[in-house]
């Protein structure tokens, strides 16, 4: 995408936000209904970012998992946050995460491969697991298949667990314990720490994002060399969930303070 700004054209790079939300049958009631809740305001909130940003821009890739696996945008492929609506999602089923790896595994190899990842550059992706529960699956075979593709090698990679989630599986995930973010520990409403990760990872990508990396993949493709600054980014993603929650509060506090009644 180019952006122009004062007579100054930029090349913007894309930053891919995956999404990853289990809709299994424990998520039903409050659970299901908190990630919609969050999902809805996400799009206005990446479009904020994006409005910021000169030399990136952010698309949003969204998929859902339980019996099975599947993404959530309608032409297949990461769309631009004003080109996205979420549209509230129903739980049930068991929680195939292994399928969800592979659909993943899919989509992370360059167009030519029948992927949506650039196939030379780029910047790195951000991947955002939401699960309360085990898998039901073989899910170590599909992450450990997952983990050859070298765009997800070099991934800004986090996990929100759910009520009593396996954050040993979460932490496998993102290969990081500070990448998973634990909503008992925070004690908030899911939807608020859903919008709090999904925004802040978007921000920390294009923060700690490279065009230039060194790392070779597949059929010598030239990738981001993002890895060797995960644990400072994760670190910085989690401060900044800790201020998405705080300026949640401030906007809570000033809504509350207002009673509705304009009279003098």
């Amino acid at each position: 995408m180019t952006k122009i700004e004062d007579n100054i054209v930029y090349m913007q790079s894309e930053i891919a936000v995956f999404i990853l939300v289990d809709v299994s049958s424990s998520m039903r009631g409050s659970r299901i209904a908190e990630v919609n809740k969050a999902m809805r305001e996400v799009p206005a909130q990446l479009r904020k970012i994006n409005d910021e940003l000169l030399d990136s821009h952010i698309v949003v890739a969204p998929m859902a998992f339980s019996s099975g696996a599947w993404w959530l945008t309608s032409d297949d492929k990461p769309v631009d946050p004003c080109d996205f609506v979420w549209r509230d999602v129903q739980a049930d089923g068991i929680t195939d995460m292994g399928h969800a790896f592979d659909l993943l595994y899919d989509k992370m190899t360059p167009a030519d491969n029948g992927g949506w990842m650039k196939g030379r550059g780029g910047m790195a992706p951000v991947v955002i697991l939401i699960s309360d529960g085990s898998p039901t699956d073989n899910y170590q075979g599909s992450l450990k298949r997952l983990r050859t593709r070298g765009w997800f090698d070099v991934s800004y990679k986090y996990a929100v667990a759910v009520g009593g989630a396996d954050k040993k599986v979460l932490t496998e995930f993102t290969g990081l314990a500070d990448s998973v973010i634990d909503t008992e520990k925070l004690r908030r409403d899911l939807s608020s720490v859903v919008q709090a990760v999904v925004v802040s990872a978007s921000k920390t990508a294009s923060k700690y994002g490279s065009r230039t990396g060194t790392k070779l993949g597949a059929n010598n493709v030239v990738l981001p060399s993002a890895a060797d600054t995960n644990g400072e980014a994760a670190r910085y993603n989690a401060a900044q969930v800790n201020q998405s929650l705080r300026d949640v509060d401030s906007r809570s506090d000033s809504e509350e303070s207002y009673d509705g009644d304009d009279d003098e």
